[in-house]
C-alpha cells in the first residue's frame, strides 16, 4: 500500500517539505523576547517546536483531505508520511517503518547532534524533534505514546523512537 506522501501531488509534497527548514532553526527568532533563564529559553524553544509540529500535521491533514479522528491505517500512513516530509531536510534525515504494530522512527542525521559533536560549539542546544512530534499528536487528536529506544553510541542511529497509537476498543 502506498503511503500518503507518495500519493500527494509533487508540488503539494514539496510545499509541505519546505516547512521542515523552519523547524531546523536551532535558535529563537530575533524578535522573540529574551528569556530570563536557560529554563525559560528551553521552554520557549520547545513550545515553538510543538507549535511548528502541530502546524505541519494540520497542513498534511488538510492536503490529504483528512479530519481527525483517523482510522488506524490512515494514522500509520500519516505518521510515516510526516517523518518523510518533515524530518528529511538539509540538516535532518530520518526514516520510518512499521515494526510490531508501531511506527519506528530512526534519526540518521540531526542538526542538534551535529552541534553536540562539533568540538568548537560552546552553546547549549536542545532537541526539538520530540516537541515537534508532540505537536503532530496534538493535531491528530488521538492518544499516542512514544518511547525513546536508544540514543547514539557507536554506529547506532542518532535516536530511535517508537510511536504507538492508542486505539479505543
Amino acid at each position: 500500500m502506498a503511503m500518503l506522501h507518495e500519493r500527494l501531488p509533487q508540488e503539494t509534497a514539496a510545499a509541505l517539505r519546505q516547512r521542515a527548514g523552519v523547524a531546523e532553526m536551532l535558535v529563537l527568532p530575533a524578535d522573540t523576547p529574551r528569556p530570563a533563564s536557560a529554563r525559560a529559553a528551553n521552554a520557549a524553544y520547545h513550545a515553538r517546536q510543538r507549535a511548528l509540529g502541530a502546524a505541519e500535521m494540520e497542513a498534511l491533514l488538510q492536503a490529504a483531505g483528512f479530519r481527525p479522528p483517523l482510522a488506524p491505517a490512515d494514522l500509520t500512513s500519516v505518521l510515516i508520511s510526516a517523518v518523510e516530509l518533515f524530518l528529511r531536510a538539509d540538516g535532518i534525515e530520518a526514516e520510518a517503518t512499521v515494526e510490531n504494530g508501531a511506527v519506528a522512527v530512526r534519526v540518521l542525521r540531526c542538526p542538534v547532534y551535529d552541534r553536540f559533536a562539533d568540538p568548537t560549539w560552546h552553546g547549549v542546544t536542545a532537541c526539538g524533534c520530540f516537541a515537534r512530534r508532540q505537536g503532530w499528536y496534538d493535531a491528530l487528536e488521538t492518544p499516542v505514546s512514544e518511547s525513546l529506544l536508544l540514543n547514539r553510541k557507536w554506529d547506532d542511529p542518532i535516536c530511535h523512537a517508537e510511536i504507538r497509537v492508542q486505539m479505543d476498543g
